[in-house]
């Protein structure tokens, strides 16, 4: 059950206080992405629009990645099935751990585009 439209209200604040507070408090990496993949789970719960819920709820949870120094997920349609499956679930537990390994690969991809870019730099001509 999603919330109600007017019930929506509430349930947002509390959702915005709790990942806030629990993202303050967290002292490791690993804290920060459990509270992160929680409150996205809680985000796809309350279900607060009409429409755009899935898309938003992973543009707020790359926000949060982001925000606190991770790559963000990038979910292929490969893994679709799978990220589905731990929210409905509510599997904070596998789900953290499916981002782990995501979080991983991306921030390894996107290094290589670094060096890359790098390695350009240091090839460019002088004027």
């Amino acid at each position: 059950m999603t919330a109600s439209v007017q019930e929506t209200p509430l349930p947002m604040q509390q959702w915005v206080d709790n990942l806030n507070f629990r993202l303050d408090v967290a002292a490791t990496e690993d804290e920060k992405i459990v509270s992160i993949v929680e409150a996205h789970i809680a985000f796809e719960r309350i279900h607060p629009f009409a429409d755009g819920n899935g898309r938003t709820g992973r543009m707020v949870l790359n926000y949060s990645l982001l925000q606190h120094g991770f790559a963000p997920l990038i979910i292929n349609s490969k893994e679709k099935a799978t990220y589905l499956r731990y929210l409905a679930e509510q599997d904070a537990i596998g789900f953290s751990k499916f981002i782990e390994s995501a979080l991983t690969e991306e921030q390894q991809r996107l290094q290589r585009f670094v060096n890359k870019e790098q390695h350009q730099i240091s090839l460019a001509p002088l004027d």
